[in-house]
């Protein structure tokens, strides 16, 4: 019975997979809601420092202007990838989206590029993304982990800014689009966007009167866009990380699919060869009791 032991381990070992999937789902499941209720509650604080640069601007237009750096300006890439396996090609989604920026930079007169890849599974692809600078960064297990990762990349902004004279920086990560699917997103961080340096403030505040800007310009103006700037980074990161979650979900139900029909089949096989097996065992009785038929007969007939 050898072929019937092999088959039953094997569909022990399928069986085994088959659990570890549907845990591994479970704990996607449970990681994607903290990063869901991170978004919504980041996105109301977005809209209120959104909404406060919108009106300083609104204050102050035509005294305070940005600068627009040229389109073949230096390029600083911060790109988030998945930090742990099993979530499908999300990674190459993501360099391929990169990619594509990249050369778009490029035929723009761009000639440097510098990137920050965002979690460990990246590291591979470097070789495939052309830039003359790379850092890299884990991504967090959690959502408390987020903050500390938005401090070091914002000083990674003081650094491009500063010193390397980077004033055109991109956010690249994926986004959960519905359900299990995901998207390649790419992000304007800086410069800052056009709209809100020209001074449009909604037809309607929200309030019942226009807020008081008692603070020196310089001021105000630095510590509204460290916000906005702390807020789009941790947008990014959680809308990364829940997105990565939402791939393994469907990377999950892909492979419990693909294991239960191999359960199935191998269920089909083993019940088949084990009815072989009878059926031979019965054979070689009904043989072995034919051939001792026989040679009873034949002794009979001797004496």
């Amino acid at each position: 019975m050898p072929d019937l032991n092999a088959l039953q381990r094997r569909i022990e070992v399928a069986s085994d997979l088959l659990g570890i999937t549907r845990t591994m789902k479970t704990l996607a499941a449970v990681s994607i809601r903290q990063y869901e209720e991170a978004v919504e509650a980041l996105a109301r604080y977005f809209d209120a420092v959104d909404e406060g640069l919108r009106m300083f601007f609104w204050r102050h237009r035509g005294r305070i202007r940005m600068r627009s750096p040229s389109p073949a300006a230096p390029v600083g890439l911060i790109v988030f990838g998945a930090e742990q396996g099993l979530c499908g090609g999300f990674n190459e989604q993501v360099v391929q989206a990169v990619r594509e920026h990249a050369d778009q930079h490029r035929r723009r007169g761009c000639t440097r590029l510098e990137f920050v890849l965002v979690g460990t599974r990246l590291q591979v692809f470097a070789p495939e993304l052309t830039g003359q600078a790379f850092a890299w960064r884990p991504l967090p297990g959690g959502v408390d982990g987020i903050t500390p990762l938005v401090d070091e990349l914002l000083t990674v902004l003081e650094e491009w800014r500063h010193r390397r004279r980077i004033e055109r920086v991109e956010l690249v990560h994926q986004r959960r689009v519905h359900a299990a699917a995901t998207r390649p997103r790419v992000f304007a961080l800086l410069p800052f966007p056009a709209e809100r340096e020209a001074g449009q403030v909604p037809s309607r505040w929200p309030g019942r009167s226009l807020p008081r800007l008692d603070l020196p310009a310089d001021v105000l103006l630095s510590t509204l866009l460290r916000e906005w700037l702390f807020v789009a980074l941790y947008r990014a990161a959680a809308e990364s990380l829940m997105a990565e979650n939402a791939a393994r979900i469907a990377a999950m139900q892909s492979a419990q699919r693909n294991i239960e029909e191999r359960v199935t089949e191998l269920r089909l096989a083993y019940h088949q060869a084990r009815q072989t097996a009878i059926t031979e065992e019965l054979l070689e009785v009904a043989s072995g009791f034919e051939v001792l038929r026989r040679a009873e007969s034949d002794s009979g007939e001797k004496s």
